[in-house]
């Protein structure tokens, strides 16, 4: 389709815009047409006479002059009365002056519309001196004069052969116009096949260029079947639309193809800077091996309009979720990944900000909390927790409040039939997770008596920093283990107790296992100087060749104790800290021989010794006793 073409060839920056009359009409300026009547009618009723009515603007022109002896005075005074008149409005070339892709604008309008819209980034080129002076602002070759320099206007018929036809060759305005649409499609917006200009300066081209010319095309509305197939003839691509509205659906294109075009190369990094600057936003960009690429968006207004658009692949796993988020069913924060994505568009100021490339992306939504601040909570008991963070986050059918206290969060939600807020159709849960490291020993303590509390099913009054009064909650089935709470509590303190043993401080923890548990027990036993006991389900041996008496086995059978002492000096690691303890000293309680009567037969000389308790008393000795076994009292 055509107009997609010109649109990729102006995101491209590869063509030039031809404006004639016809786009200066909704500023209140006349066309050709229209100011060829206007002039007319300033005529005496004698002049008119001599001079035929709806005469194309050129030749009635030529008549005008040569009525009043050759003086264009009053051609041009007429003309530039109306021209000068304050314009109703600039909005389309606003819209233009926002488009930085496009570097070069030749008019035939006399008109002042485009320094208006622009202001001081754009060179206007009226006299040939002016060619001299380019820059990096957009050029506006006027190539019919301007108001305010009479002298440039070319409005009669012998204006125009003056132009085209003296010196063509050495006119630097119109060599330099050849130079630009020499390597540029031409896009005409605001001319009639039957405007003079258009016929004009399609014939120049043609005869300037030849067959080395770029694409044309013209936009204009409602053009007859018999003037399209002429347009066709010419090789020129005709789009019917008003100019207003193609500008219109420019600009649209181009909002939400920059971004992309910018990651494709089609643009430079100057155009994409002044196209987000002229829609109130700040782009930075980092080099990147041979290109540049966009590290972030800002804006310098106050006033900025975010809109986002998903079109999500037909995944139930990620759908449903993000439905629920969006709906108010859930709080907290979804990650959209470009895997989820078969579209995705972010608008700033109606930019786009996201390409088409949607593989790598990555997006983070969060809820924002209804309320937020710090509390006191005081539970039936009478335990105190201070200093709890907390945020309230709500809907139309849930409200969650989420406190932090000691790196840990508590999560307490109340749903309910947003048709109904009867106390009885409200359903209440507590959740916990600890989502960072302690701090400290105390923390953790802190945090499983606050646990533990809520565990029992305890009420608790809600005091927060501007109000006295309070709020009692009461958890409803509370998703936490009472035992397990319990067992971290005294876990917790026997740490306590093992950094004043060993005048050290247990920091930044998380992960416990049972090997900590454990060995906290070992060395708190150990620091008492008792023995403790734990499951033992193995199985002794030794041969009698050892030199082991039946004596000895008898009195092993009788209820006698084994006691064996390890050779290596053994430590203990709790939460990455070693802990020296001494050399094991083991005692299996209740012991047996399995194999007694095959030894006493001497049909086996390997004694076999188990515990019927399944039970081995365990304690450290700092230094060696003796050798690796030897038997104790009879208990």
């Amino acid at each position: 389709m055509h107009l997609e073409k010109i649109f990729e060839l102006i995101r491209k920056e590869d063509t030039v815009l031809w404006i004639g009359s016809g786009f200066s009409l909704y500023a209140g300026y006349p066309n050709g047409k229209q100011l060829s009547e206007i002039i007319y009618q300033s005529l005496s009723t004698f002049e008119k006479e001599n001079i035929a009515p709806n005469l194309p603007l050129m030749e009635l022109a030529e008549q005008f002059v040569r009525i009043k002896a050759g003086s264009r005075n009053n051609l041009i005074a007429l003309v530039r009365k109306e021209l000068s008149k304050k314009p109703t409005s600039t909005k389309w070339h606003k819209i233009l002056a926002n488009i930085p892709h496009i570097k070069t604008i030749i008019t035939t309008n006399y008109d002042r519309l485009f320094e208006l819209a622009y202001k001081d980034e754009i060179q206007t080129i009226i006299h040939q001196t002016d060619v001299a002076y380019r820059d990096q602002k957009t050029e506006l070759f006027k190539v019919h004069g301007d108001i305010n320099h009479p002298d440039t206007m070319i409005i009669t018929k012998s204006d125009y052969a003056d132009f085209f036809r003296k010196n063509n060759q050495e006119n630097l305005i119109w060599t330099s116009i050849k130079e630009r649409i020499s390597n540029k499609a031409v896009v005409f917006i605001g001319y009639d096949l039957e405007d003079d200009n258009i016929s004009n300066i399609l014939k120049e081209i043609y005869e300037a260029l030849g067959a080395n010319r770029k694409e044309i095309f013209l936009i204009a509305p409602a053009f007859k079947q018999y003037k399209i197939l002429h347009l066709s003839q010419l090789g020129i691509q005709y789009l019917d639309f008003k100019g207003e509205v193609f500008v219109e659906k420019l600009y649209a294109n181009i909002k939400d193809r920059i971004t992309t075009d910018f990651s494709s190369g089609f643009i430079s990094a100057d155009t994409l800077r002044k196209f987000f600057r002229k829609n109130n936003l700040l782009v930075d960009l980092k080099s990147s091996e041979d290109q540049y690429r966009i590290t972030s968006i800002n804006t310098h207004s106050e006033n900025i309009s975010a809109k986002m658009s998903l079109k999500f692949k037909n995944d139930k796993a990620f759908s449903e979720p993000f439905d629920a988020f969006m709906n108010g069913r859930k709080f907290g924060q979804i990650c959209i990944n470009g895997s989820d994505l078969e579209k995705m568009k972010f608008l700033l100021n109606d930019v786009n900000i996201i390409d088409d490339n949607v593989s790598d992306f990555k997006l983070v939504l969060k809820s924002l909390p209804f309320k937020q601040g710090k509390v006191s909570v005081v539970f039936e008991d009478g335990a105190e927790f201070e200093n709890i963070q907390y945020e309230v986050f709500q809907s139309k059918q849930l409200t969650e409040i989420v406190a932090n206290f000691k790196k840990c969060e508590f999560n307490y939600k109340f749903s309910f039939n947003e048709d109904s807020f009867k106390k009885e159709s409200i359903t209440a849960t507590f959740t916990f997770k600890q989502s960072e490291k302690f701090q400290n020993v105390n923390d953790a303590i802190a945090v499983s008596n606050l646990c533990l509390r809520i565990s029992n099913g305890l009420g608790f009054t809600i005091y927060s920093e501007d109000d006295n009064k309070g709020v009692y909650l009461k958890p409803k089935n509370p998703e936490l283990s009472l035992e397990n709470h319990e067992s971290h509590i005294d876990f917790f303190e026997n740490l306590k107790k093992v950094e004043k043993l060993y005048n050290l401080r247990f920091t930044n923890f998380y992960n416990y296992s049972k090997e900590d548990f454990d060995n906290v027990y070992k060395v708190i036993q150990f620091a008492k100087g008792n023995f403790y006991e734990q499951d033992w389900d193995e199985e002794l041996s030794w041969n009698l060749e050892s030199g082991v008496s039946l004596d000895l086995l008898l009195k092993i059978q009788e209820g006698a104790h084994l006691q064996v002492e390890s050779q290596d000096f053994e430590e203990v690691n709790i939460l990455n800290q070693s802990i020296k303890l001494g050399y094991q000293v083991a005692q299996p309680l209740d012991l047996y021989i399995t194999n007694l009567e095959e030894v006493m037969e001497k049909q086996s000389t390997l004694v076999k010794v188990r515990s019927r308790s399944k039970k081995i008393r365990i304690h450290y000795s700092v230094s060696k006793r003796g050798e690796e076994s030897f038997i104790a009292a009879q208990s």
